[in-house]
């Protein structure tokens, strides 16, 4: 009973079940089953529409965008054409035919001395080298006053740096150079004064004096004050004898009891007066110890004086640390004085700038960064080339031979030049080793980073005998204006040389730049020719 209602209940629709039309239908109350102890009574009133699903039908359907499906294939195929189009673009490009050649070695042959033994390229640097003009203090530069190729002169102005934070300093220096000043004047007064006051003495001599005085005044006091005692003694003598005299008077009935009691009395007073004085002089006579005591204190610091030798040395050693202090300051206030005039950077030397190599609003100098110059300079009239030369020439190279040097910036008129140096290190990509022509006769003309073509002189030999050298060779009607047309490394390309030509030989020319003897130079066809352009070699002689 109780599975046959669950499966009813299942079976039951729900209050808005769709029909096979898709139409919504309510569904009928449910039965209470017979026997339903153990079953929930089904309660009609209770909506249960909330906890329905909604069936796929009732899900809106979003309109497929199909142009993005075909983005992307249709940009992977422009894309893949592309590519062949530019694959094929060398072979849909039509090709010059030329032919090549190589440049030659020629025959070796005998010559005089004096004639070249070797010949390379190479560029022009200071010698030995670029002087860099460095601030000598740190800031920030505020502007620079030179441009490339000025002429400055030494101790020309070639920039400035912000001043504002070396006056401070300065005014600061200053301030405390004239509060040393002010201790020092101070410190002077003290120890003048010391030194009169150790000179003349004036307070011992006084405190000498006074202690005499009041040793004599003392004695005197004792003096009197003993006479005093004296007199009292005499007095109380006297007073004795006239008690006694009273007495005797007074037995024999010729006075009275009272004249008795007056010399008593009076005796009493003199006993008095005596003890006073005895007093009044033991007190003198102390006071006669005190003072000579003093008095002897006084003459012993008059000879020894450590006071005042002790206030003279010490305002001298004050003296002293201020007039140290003063030269601290002033050479603080030097050192304030050379930081604000080092704001204006100048030239050390005569030349000519090269290179600008700082800008405004840069920092210069100053702890912990390094030293950045303004600028380098050259002198005009000490250069050098630099030459890379192949390893097979650099035994025919030595210290001090001859050379001369052609520059494309003063043709028809070589220079003069002399091998200054053999740099003991080669090069392994370039396969050569450096070396260095001092220039002797250098113009205006010839500046840093010029390229240059180099002719070393054959060493001097013994007369009569020859020296054996070889130059490159080049038809000279391949040379048009000096530039030849030259074969890519790639075989499909002609590119466009500039190269230096020297003496003429028949039909040829020497070639003393710009290409060697591995290079194939484009003989026929080159008239039509653009750099760059594409070439098919047809024939290479």
């Amino acid at each position: 009973m109780e599975r046959r209602s669950r499966a009813q209940a299942r079976r039951r629709p729900g209050p808005h079940r769709r029909t096979r039309g898709g139409h919504p239908r309510m569904a009928r109350p449910d039965r209470v089953p017979r026997g339903g102890a153990a079953m929930t009574d089904v309660q009609p009133g209770i909506d249960l529409s909330a906890l329905e699903r909604p069936t796929p039908s009732q899900q809106l359907v979003r309109p497929r965008r199909r142009w993005r499906q075909l983005a992307l294939p249709v940009l992977l195929v422009a894309g893949f054409v592309a590519i062949l189009l530019w694959s094929l673009s060398d072979v849909l490009t039509a090709r010059i035919e030329v032919t090549v050649l190589r440049p030659r070695k020629s025959d070796a042959s005998a010559v005089s001395s004096g004639a070249i033994a070797f010949q390379a390229a190479g560029w022009v640097e200071p010698d030995p080298f670029p002087m860099h003009i460095t601030p000598l203090t740190g800031g920030t530069v505020s502007e620079i006053l030179v441009q490339e190729s000025d002429e400055v002169k030494k101790g020309d102005p070639v920039a400035r740096l912000v001043p504002d934070d070396a006056d401070l300093e300065l005014t600061a220096a200053r301030a405390k150079r004239a509060n040393t000043q002010a201790e020092v004047a101070r410190a002077a007064i003290e120890f003048k004064a010391a030194t009169q006051d150790f000179t003349e003495a004036i307070t011992l001599t006084e405190r000498v004096e006074t202690t005499r005085a009041e040793f004599t005044g003392k004695q005197t006091e004792h003096e009197h004050q003993a006479q005093a005692a004296k007199l009292a003694e005499a007095e109380v003598r006297v007073a004795t004898e006239e008690v006694a005299i009273q007495e005797h008077l007074r037995e024999e009935g010729a006075a009275g009891p009272r004249q008795v009691e007056l010399a008593v009395a009076k005796l009493d007073a003199a006993r008095a007066s005596l003890a006073r004085a005895r007093a009044a002089a033991a007190h003198a006579a102390a006071q006669v110890k005190v003072v000579a005591g003093q008095h002897k204190a006084a003459l012993r610091h008059q000879r020894l004086r450590i006071d005042d030798r002790r206030r003279v040395d010490s305002a001298k050693e004050v003296l002293a640390a201020a007039r140290a202090a003063q030269r601290a300051a002033d050479a603080a206030v030097s050192l304030a004085e050379l930081r604000k005039e080092r704001t204006t950077v100048r030239s050390a030397w005569d030349g000519i700038v090269l290179e600008r190599l700082t800008i405004p609003g840069s920092t210069v100098g100053g702890q912990g960064l390094a030293h950045t110059a303004i600028c380098s300079l050259y002198d005009p009239k000490r250069l050098r080339i630099r030459i890379d030369v192949p390893l097979e020439d650099v035994g025919k190279a030595t210290i001090g031979q001859k050379a001369t040097i052609v520059a494309e910036s003063r043709r028809g008129r070589a220079y003069s030049g002399e091998v200054s140096r053999i740099v003991q290190r080669a090069d392994i990509q370039k396969v050569s080793l450096q070396v260095h022509v001092r220039v002797e006769d250098p113009d205006e003309l010839l500046r840093p980073e010029t390229l240059c073509h180099v002719r070393f002189e054959a060493k001097q030999q013994a007369a009569g005998q020859a020296v054996v050298t070889a130059v490159v060779l080049v038809p000279r009607r391949l040379i048009d204006r000096g530039s030849v047309w030259v074969l890519d490394a790639d075989g499909a390309h002609a590119r466009k040389r500039a190269v230096t030509t020297g003496a003429n030989r028949g039909a040829d020319v020497e070639v003393l730049s710009g290409i060697n003897l591995s290079d194939k130079l484009i003989d026929n066809g080159r008239n039509e020719l653009t750099d760059g352009a594409r070439v098919r070699v047809r024939e290479e002689n």
